[in-house]
């Protein structure tokens, strides 16, 4: 009997993986799209609408619209699509299954290469309900996350199989799978280091005992191609987030700023893995630490990379997890700063594993050599787990739409400006547009944005108070002069107040800078037609 329980253990914590997963994951059925990225990704992106077709593959294939290429991520969406139209709750899942994907094969390439079948568990599970995570799946717009998560464990499991047994054709399917991930993103460009840390441990494969002991010269030239993938499409991000813009410059945020904000968060995401409150979907940049907490930062992780250091020998996990979380957070920790957000719970799905091996053996050594540690142990692994689960599963309720999303920002957070620019707008969807303008306006005050004066005029439109829309307008278009939109819109106050000769260069200036824009094109011609058909009258 007890051997066939040791035989089924693994199917057994993997169905309880799975089901930690549905209790906390099971409402986004009824959640809806998100005028948070969501609109970009999926409803109104008309190619993504299309469903799959020739011509959707291969705009997928080079498209940057998003400011990244990922063209797994498009075609992942688009295939939902083509199953669920526009049913939003059809996306959720596709991201909750990716999820449980993504934790039972860590769960099984960690067993594969420690032979830990309860610690490799334990890891799991932390991946699997920690609160942090919640972003990544249940936002759809963060489909890259789960789709190169999936890539990443996939290539970890092939990886071990490629150890275990080296051979040309393991080690093309180690490249394939990478190279699928950097199409779902290109954050997944650290792993070629992640796997030479799983040289040194768990896969020992410098132990000198090993009869294939490899030096680290071999090894390193053993990841050259998939380094090599992994710096063209850091070089294709880098491009194309200056293109759309997303790439904030040193007179937006400066250097100082960068470099302290990114030492403080790696401490703050550590903070947030154990005591994982006041989470928002959007952390504005404060600008310069101060001096004290820059110096503590510094201090602190120059420390624990020393201590890991020194214990590597007998304790290699430290040193391996410690150095994963900070690799893998480097690209996304601040120094080349993508918006104004200071960071962002999602950045840490992949990230936070290397925390969860290192403190899972960690605690695991030491318990073990202590009086009572097995129950301590226990008990302290199952209080972890359904404290997250709690928490997990109210963060995943704040995720049902804008209104409930940003509201919880702006209560977590302080001069939150896109939290509030994101709740008025949600105000406006709800039809509550003295509350949407009360809430717009709040957010300019704490920060001038072309996009918030230009949503600000859009409520103005609705409310028929055209001139008040034509100043938030032609504000944004002094904000940010080559803006498509705001040339477009501040056309349509215009004409909606008969100033047709104003409008049309408006919507010609619109149509120059994007030839597609169809609402621009159908404006003029509209605005044509009025202009004529008003001269006429008068003759």
């Amino acid at each position: 009997m007890n051997s066939d329980f040791r035989k089924y253990t693994p199917i057994i914590l993997s169905l309880l993986l799975v089901l930690s997963i549905l209790l906390v994951f099971c409402p986004v059925s009824d959640y809806e799209f998100l005028n948070f990225d969501d609109n970009i990704y999926v409803t109104d992106n008309v190619h993504v609408c299309g469903g799959l077709s020739w011509e959707s593959v291969k705009w997928a294939l080079g498209a940057t619209e998003a400011g990244f290429w990922h063209p797994l991520t498009w075609l992942s969406l688009m295939l939902d699509n083509e199953i669920f139209h526009l049913n939003a709750g059809g996306y959720h899942w596709t991201n909750v299954l990716l999820h449980i994907a993504n934790t039972l094969l860590l769960f099984f390439v960690l067993r594969r290469m420690t032979g830990a079948l309860w610690r490799s568990g334990f890891v799991a599970a932390l991946f699997a309900i920690h609160p942090l995570h919640v972003e990544s799946v249940t936002w759809i717009a963060e489909r890259k996350d789960v789709l190169s998560g999936f890539f990443w464990t996939l290539t970890l499991w092939t990886y071990a199989r490629y150890v275990e047994l080296p051979g040309i054709n393991r080690y093309l399917t180690v490249l394939l799978c990478f190279v699928l991930g950097l199409m779902s993103k290109p954050m997944a460009a650290t792993l070629p280091v992640v796997l030479l840390l799983l040289d040194y441990w768990p896969l020992r494969r410098l132990n000198a005992a090993n009869n294939q002991k490899k030096d680290w010269t071999l090894l390193i030239l053993e990841k050259l191609p998939l380094a090599v993938c992994a710096l063209v499409v850091i070089i294709i991000t880098c491009i194309t987030e200056h293109q759309f813009g997303a790439i904030s410059d040193l007179k937006t945020i400066s250097l100082p700023a960068r470099v302290s904000n990114a030492l403080v968060s790696y401490l703050i995401y550590i903070e947030k893995m154990f005591y994982p409150v006041k989470l928002a979907a959007y952390y504005p940049h404060p600008g310069i630490w101060p001096l004290s907490a820059c110096i503590s930062a510094i201090v602190a992780l120059v420390l624990l990379t020393a201590i890991f250091i020194y214990a590597r020998k007998r304790r290699p996990y430290l040193l391996v997890g410690w150095f994963w979380y900070l690799i893998t957070l480097l690209p996304v920790i601040g120094f080349v700063q993508l918006g104004t957000m200071a960071r962002a719970d999602r950045y840490t799905y992949i990230p936070f594993i290397g925390l969860f091996i290192a403190g899972t053996w960690g605690s695991y050594e030491y318990l073990k050599q202590i009086r009572y540690g097995k129950s301590l142990l226990i008990c302290s692994a199952l209080s972890i787990l359904l404290a997250f689960i709690v928490t997990a599963r109210l963060q995943v309720e704040h995720w049902q739409n804008d209104f409930t999303l940003f509201q919880h920002a702006v209560n977590m957070t302080d001069n939150n400006f896109k939290a509030y620019h994101g709740l008025g707008m949600a105000y406006h969807k709800l039809g509550d547009d003295d509350q949407a303008i009360k809430n717009i306006r709040r957010s300019l005050s704490i920060k001038p944005d072309s996009r918030a004066h230009i949503d600000l005029g859009v409520v103005y439109m609705a409310g028929m108070r055209f001139i008040d829309a034509e100043r938030e307008f032609a504000e944004a278009l002094r904000l940010k002069p080559g803006n498509i939109k705001a040339h477009n819109n501040l056309g349509a106050a215009l004409a909606s107040q008969g100033n047709y000769d104003e409008a049309i260069p408006l919507f010609q200036e619109a149509l120059r800078l994007d030839p597609n824009y169809e609402g621009a094109r159908l404006n003029l011609k509209n605005a044509i037609e009025s202009r004529n058909h008003s001269r006429q009258r008068l003759k």
